[in-house]
């Protein structure tokens, strides 16, 4: 399809290793994944889809691998609806991380749409500094983070507190995109963000790892026009995040998970969903008898945890209690 890596990886999530771990992964996991690189692939709950690599079956998704030899690789997502569009592009898996791609098919390439998340060492950033650099496609789409001042794409905001992030990216005749993300001491998360075209008539709203919201209704700013600014609001929106992650993110209070008499690769588990109901996406699973950060939000039956460094979700209360 002539698609770009960095453009069209649709929404890939890299997690380096070094000095944290990914939640549901045991000791054996993480050494295993030092030597080896590892791939997850989510989708719709509606929009299952099979996913080939290199041209070999793999699974429907939702999948996740972390036994994968490290290198360049064609993957391609074919929704079982056939009237949902597929995707094939190319992927690095590179050693030592996780590749997590959520991508949400629509009819056409037009109207999917998706999320890269990369994270790079960064030499010069504090032990307790983060860095986020946000590109889109289209580029000089509107970017609020946090709830802040409004800017556009391309758009790197430097010595952030590490934590919990919001962000929005919108732009007329695109669909609404928000996401949660988190940022790290002491690296550049690169987050890369593919906007699909809005259909005729679509009006959703919510909040999801690749869910629609409805048509931006705030005022657009010619771009050309907010260059000038945008070193100032660059700058004042970077002390607004760590404003607003100086009161924390998250309660201290944990989320025990409770059998559920569900496993997967041989673990007991309860799925993370990216919205408060059983309808929303999955965004992979918790161990039985672990305990997830609680972020401070039950809603409708459903507790909000940290499931890993970098995703956030919810898990149902009827298998879950806090402790």
């Amino acid at each position: 399809m002539g698609l770009s890596i960095r453009h069209w990886l649709l929404g890939g999530l890299l997690i380096i290793l070094g000095g944290f771990s990914l939640s549901g992964c045991s000791l054996q996991d993480l050494q295993l994944l030092k030597s080896k690189a590892g791939l997850q692939v989510v989708t719709g709950e509606s929009q299952i889809s099979s996913l080939f690599l290199n041209g070999d079956y793999l699974d429907k998704s939702p999948y996740i691998n972390k036994n994968i030899k490290p290198g360049l690789y064609t993957l391609k997502i074919e929704p079982t609806d056939k009237t949902l569009a597929a995707f094939e592009t190319q992927i690095t898996l590179s050693e030592g991380t996780l590749t997590v791609i959520t991508w949400n098919p629509g009819q056409t390439p037009e109207t999917s749409g998706g999320v890269i998340y990369e994270l790079f060492p960064n030499q010069a950033l504090g032990q307790n500094q983060a860095e986020l650099e946000f590109v889109t496609i289209p580029d000089t789409a509107i970017i609020t983070v946090d709830n802040q001042a409004q800017t556009f794409s391309p758009l790197t905001l430097s010595g952030v507190e590490p934590g919990n992030h919001e962000f929005e990216v919108k732009l007329p005749s695109y669909v609404t995109q928000k996401h949660t993300l988190n940022a790290v001491a002491g690296k550049k998360l690169q987050i890369t963000i593919k906007l699909a075209k809005q259909e005729t008539g679509v009006t959703t709203s919510g909040e999801a790892t690749v869910t629609p919201t409805a048509s931006p209704s705030s005022p657009v700013v010619n771009p050309a026009s907010a260059a000038s600014s945008s070193a100032i609001n660059q700058a004042s929106l970077s002390a607004k995040i760590n404003a607003n992650s100086a009161t924390g993110s998250g309660t201290g209070t944990k989320v025990l998970i409770q059998s559920t008499n569900y496993f997967q690769d041989q673990k007991e588990v309860l799925r993370v969903r990216a919205e408060a109901n059983a309808q929303a996406a999955s965004l992979g699973w918790a161990e039985v008898g672990q305990s997830y950060a609680y972020l401070g939000d039950h809603t409708d039956g459903w507790y909000r945890i940290t499931l890993s460094e970098t995703i956030s979700g919810w898990v149902s209360d009827q298998y879950a209690q806090l402790n």
